[in-house]
């Protein structure tokens, strides 16, 4: 049974860029290889549906201009096993110098230094849907398509920095979500043990251990900031990126435009 992705991008600094070419890889470093065609491109398109996502492959994309004959460089490589087991994954593709909406696994790691013997794939797979769901919300009414005229190079690059800011968003979220697991772990470590000494801490390869608990308290503490910090950044991230004004609505009982909200009683009729 094939499953369907939809691939997620930038739009291209060529405005004249007509085509999307979709590769293939074993491996996140291997030979890359045209998959079918080239797929007919409408500028301003930022997403692709595919229909056969492979569970081991890497994908890239590029954009081409058949009239000047000309290339985008190739997006960053994205891995389909991450997903291929939703029933509509969903891959974020990215080009090495524009953003792109929603994050990996890869990304939460190399941002992070994190590796497996830190925290498993699933746990952080399990943070990036929640991460998104949060972030979903908080973007549903930003109306990105106020950026939409794409041939306006301004508007390009304030829509490309704007999926940037929503990718940083969700992966800081999902690090405060990683930091808060591991530290509700030792919790519940140490109610299984009959005790409320961290004096043995091991996350991964690393291992704090002390005879006393102050060791296992401080790292206990350092996680605890980094959970808030994380999650603090993601909040700051998308508020870089609401509207800065009021939207207005129209009313068909009184004909007139009229706010979304209403004055505080004890504002009422001051301004």
């Amino acid at each position: 049974m094939a499953n369907n992705a939809t691939f997620t991008f930038s739009v291209p600094e060529d405005t004249g860029s007509n085509y999307l070419q979709l590769f293939s890889a074993t491996t996140k470093t291997g030979s890359y290889s045209q998959v079918g065609n080239d797929i007919a491109y409408n500028y301003g398109e930022t997403t692709y549906e595919y229909e056969d996502i492979g569970a081991t492959t890497w994908y890239k994309i590029r954009f081409y201009n058949s009239t000047d004959e000309q290339y985008s460089p190739y997006s960053e490589p994205i891995y389909g096993g991450w997903w291929a087991t939703n029933t509509k994954p969903f891959l974020a593709v990215s080009t090495s110098t524009d953003g792109a909406n929603y994050a990996s696994i890869q990304d939460v790691r190399d941002f992070s230094d994190l590796n497996s013997d830190d925290v498993s794939d699933s746990r952080v797979s399990q943070a990036l849907r929640r991460a998104r769901a949060i972030v979903d919300i908080k973007t549903g009414e930003m109306g990105l398509d106020r950026f939409n005229n794409f041939k306006s190079s301004t508007n390009r690059r304030k829509y490309n920095a704007t999926l940037r800011l929503i990718k940083e968003a969700e992966i800081n979220y999902v690090l405060g979500m990683v930091y808060r697991g591991m530290i509700d772990d030792l919790i519940i470590q140490g109610i299984r043990n009959d005790t409320d000494k961290f004096s043995d801490i091991r996350i991964g390869q690393t291992a704090i251990t002390d005879d006393g608990a102050k060791v296992g308290r401080d790292a206990y503490t350092r996680m605890e900031r980094l959970s808030l910090l994380y999650t603090q950044r993601a909040t700051t991230l998308l508020a870089m990126i609401q509207p800065s004004t009021i939207n207005i609505s129209f009313r068909d009982e009184d004909k007139v435009d009229s706010p979304r909200f209403l004055w505080p009683d004890s504002l009422r009729g001051r301004y």
